[in-house]
C-alpha cells in the first residue's frame, strides 16, 4: 500500500508560520570594482619622503645641542683634571717646605731649555706620589703611530685641534705630544717680563708664599695657547693659579702669544697693571 502524499501546506496570511529562507550570501556582496583595497604592508615612496624630512629637521634641531652639551662635558673634563693637579701642587709644597714643584723646565718637548732641575723631572714625575702614574705616558710607544689620548694630563679637545701652518700653534701635533710624553699642560716654568724683555724669576722651587697675587697668577695652561681663535674651550682655556684654584679664562684675538702678555701676570711687582 502506498502511502499518501500529504499537499503542501502554505501559510495563510497572518500566520505566524513563516519559511525561512536562507539568505544568498552573494546578493549583499558588492560588486568586485567597489570593493575595499585589501590591507598592506610598507609606505608609499612620499610617506618615506616626508618621514625622512621629519628625521632631518630633528636632527638639525638637535646636534647643534648635543654638541655644545658635549662641549661642556669635555671642558668640565679637563677642568677636573685641572683640579686634581692644583690639589697635586699643595700636597707637593707640604711635603717640599711650601715650595712648587721644583721641575727641570715646561716640558719634556722643550728638552733642556732653561732647565732647573738637573733631573728629568716634569708634572707627571714630580705629582706622580700623588695621582699616580701617567696614563698618557709615550714610553715604550712608536713615534710613527702615535695617537694622543685624553686623561689627567692631556685635554680631550687640545690635542684633536688641528692648527695651520701660519699659526704660533702649528708645532703642537702628534710629533710634539708624543715628544711631551703625551702632556698637554703646561708647567710655568720662568714667565716672560714684558718689561725687560726677557724671563723673569723662576717659578720652578719658588716658596709658594712669593707670589704677588696668588688668583692671579697662573701656574699651569694648556696647549694650544698662543691665539685665542686655537685654544681648546671656546677661545679659551683652563688654567690653575698659584693659589691651585682652576678655572677658565678667555683669550684676547687682537694677541698672538698669551704666554707673552700674561704668563708674567701675579707673580711679581708687574702683576698690579693686569
Amino acid at each position: 500500500m502506498l502511502a499518501r502524499q500529504q499537499p503542501t501546506r502554505q501559510p495563510a496570511v497572518g500566520s505566524p508560520w513563516l519559511v525561512l529562507v536562507p539568505p544568498d550570501a552573494s546578493a549583499n556582496r558588492p560588486p568586485a570594482e567597489v570593493r575595499p583595497p585589501r590591507s598592506r604592508c610598507g609606505f608609499t615612496l612620499i610617506e618615506l619622503l616626508v618621514v625622512i624630512a621629519i628625521i632631518a629637521i630633528l636632527a638639525a634641531l638637535l646636534l647643534p645641542a648635543l654638541a655644545k652639551a658635549k662641549q661642556r662635558a669635555q671642558q668640565t673634563y679637563c677642568l677636573n683634571s685641572m683640579k686634581q693637579l692644583g690639589l697635586a701642587s699643595t700636597l707637593y709644597a707640604q711635603d717640599y717646605r711650601e715650595r712648587f714643584a721644583w721641575l727641570h723646565n715646561w716640558g719634556q718637548a722643550w728638552g733642556d731649555d732653561h732647565e732647573l732641575n738637573p733631573l728629568p723631572v716634569w708634572m707627571p714625575e714630580a705629582f706622580q706620589p700623588y695621582v699616580g702614574t701617567n696614563r698618557n705616558s709615550t714610553h715604550g710607544l712608536t713615534q710613527a703611530n702615535y695617537v694622543p689620548s685624553s686623561g689627567l694630563f692631556a685635554c680631550p679637545v687640545g690635542i684633536r685641534i688641528k692648527v695651520p701652518p701660519s699659526s704660533e700653534d702649528y708645532g703642537f701635533d702628534n710629533d710634539f705630544y708624543y715628544a711631551n710624553n703625551g702632556v698637554s699642560y703646561v708647567w710655568n716654568h720662568e714667565y716672560w717680563d714684558p718689561i725687560s724683555q726677557d724671563y723673569g724669576p723662576p717659578i720652578s722651587g719658588r716658596i709658594n708664599t712669593v707670589v704677588l697675587q696668588p688668583s692671579v697668577a697662573v701656574l699651569i695652561w694648556e696647549i694650544p695657547y698662543h691665539e685665542a681663535m686655537y685654544m681648546p674651550h671656546q677661545k679659551g682655556m683652563n688654567v690653575v693659579h698659584a693659589d691651585n684654584s682652576a678655572n677658565r679664562i678667555k683669550g684676547n684675538p687682537k694677541e698672538e702669544d698669551w704666554w707673552v702678555y700674561h704668563s708674567y701676570a701675579g707673580w711679581d711687582r708687574y702683576a698690579a697693571a693686569q
